[in-house]
C-alpha cells in the first residue's frame, strides 16, 4: 500500500505525480489551481488563457470530487460510530448466537448451545403484500445459549412475549420444551 507524501494514510489523489491523501491532496490541489489562476489572470493571448483555464476545470472538478469522498467517509464514520454505540444498548445479550432472522441472518443450526429461543411473527401491518411476497408470510427469529436465563433476559430485553404481532414464541433445552406462548 501506498501512503501520502505527507503522512502515513493511504494515498487517493495525485498532483503533479506526487501521491497525497484526501486531506492533504484537496490542499495541494488548492494550492496548484490558485497558481494557475494566477498564470491564467496573467496570460496575454486567448491560447495561453485557454490552456490555462483547461487545467483549472478539471482540477475543480476533482476537488469536488474530494469533498464528497471526505463527507461520505465522514458518513460513514459516524454511522459505524452508531453501530458501536447500539451494539451496546440494553436489547443486546452477550453469548446469544442469532441463527436466523427473516431476511437478514440465516446461518447453520449450532446444538452445541442447549437452549433455543424460537419467535414467529405476523407479517407487520402496513406493508402485509411485500412482506409476503419478498419473505413469506411470516417473520421468524431462532436465538441459542448456554443459558436458559440468556434467552428469557433476551426475549425480555426485545419484548417478544408481548409482542403485538407475535403468534407463537417456545424456548426448549436439553429436555424438551420449556415454554410456549401462542397468540
Amino acid at each position: 500500500m501506498t501512503t501520502c507524501c505527507k503522512c502515513s494514510n493511504e494515498w487517493n489523489v495525485e498532483v503533479e505525480e506526487t501521491k497525497y491523501c484526501y486531506e492533504h491532496g484537496k490542499k495541494a490541489l488548492n494550492d496548484q489551481i490558485k497558481r494557475w489562476k494566477s498564470e491564467y489572470e496573467t496570460a496575454n493571448h486567448t491560447r495561453q488563457r485557454y490552456l490555462w483555464f483547461s487545467l483549472i476545470v478539471p482540477a475543480e472538478e476533482e476537488i469536488k470530487r474530494i469533498n464528497q469522498q471526505m463527507e461520505l467517509r465522514e458518513k460513514i464514520a459516524e454511522r459505524k460510530k452508531k453501530l458501536e454505540e447500539a451494539s451496546h444498548d440494553s436489547d443486546v445479550v452477550p453469548g446469544i448466537k442469532v441463527i436466523y432472522h427473516t431476511g437478514e441472518v440465516d446461518i447453520e443450526d449450532d446444538p452445541s448451545m442447549p437452549f433455543k429461543l424460537e419467535a414467529n411473527f405476523r407479517p407487520p401491518e402496513f406493508m402485509i403484500v411485500a412482506f409476503i411476497g419478498l419473505y413469506g408470510g411470516s417473520e421468524e427469529v431462532i436465538v441459542r445459549d448456554m443459558t436458559l436465563e440468556a434467552l428469557n433476559e433476551f426475549a425480555q430485553k426485545n419484548h417478544l412475549k408481548t409482542h403485538p404481532r407475535l403468534r407463537k414464541l417456545t424456548l426448549t433445552g436439553p429436555d424438551g420444551i420449556i415454554e410456549e406462548i401462542s397468540k
